[in-house]
């Protein structure tokens, strides 16, 4: 049996006899958890405005299926004003294509809805939009691409980018990067008794 190392360095089995919420999961059991920490927001569209968020992500497996439920939801450094909720998911593996494979679907409150495509391992995951869908009445701009990138460090905190291109813009440009602490140890998330939900 391999183990990945997920929330915390805890030793999260990957290979036969592993639970089977994990099967399919393999690489990306990295991700599993609850995160909190802050990140730094900059938006070209608004003259290169740039602020600190907070924000709380939590990836849980989904039981039978090689995906992960993600949401995420952030607030104002500070008086703790909501500022941002989106949910969605990871699929991985044969869900995706096969064995590397990763896609993304998300969608936002904003009324922005996309889904990424790209590849996921222990070096992180990466994706790239490939449809991309916003209401007639979505806040900001019209968005043409994005690029979404986690990545684990050996400190054990997650990290993450997102680029965006709007408007008449061609080029990605970076509109988020946060660093995560684990909350939640995956431990507690695979634990019946635990009464956290599960996918």
């Amino acid at each position: 049996v391999s183990v990945c190392r997920g929330m915390g360095g805890m030793a999260v089995p990957t290979g036969v006899g592993a639970p089977p919420m994990l099967d399919g999961i393999g690489a990306a059991s990295w991700i599993l958890g609850v995160w909190t920490g802050t990140g730094k927001a900059t938006w070209p569209h608004r003259g290169g405005e740039e602020f600190q968020y907070a924000e709380e992500a939590t990836f849980v497996p989904v039981v039978g299926r090689p995906a992960i439920t993600y949401s995420q939801r952030t607030w104002r450094v500070g008086d703790h004003a909501t500022m941002h909720n989106e949910n969605g998911f990871l699929r991985l593996g044969s869900m995706a294509g096969g064995p590397g494979r990763a896609q993304m679907v998300v969608s936002q409150v904003t009324g922005l809805h996309y889904l990424c495509e790209g590849e996921v391992g222990e070096f992180g995951l990466e994706v790239q939009s490939v449809q991309i869908c916003q209401s007639s009445n979505a806040e900001g701009p019209p968005v043409n691409m994005i690029k979404r990138r986690f990545f684990p460090r050996g400190d054990g905190t997650l990290c993450y980018t997102v680029d965006y291109s709007t408007g008449t813009d061609v080029e990605l440009v970076r509109c988020l990067e946060a660093t995560l602490l684990p909350l939640a140890n995956m431990s507690v998330m695979l634990d019946p008794s635990s009464g956290v939900p599960m996918a």
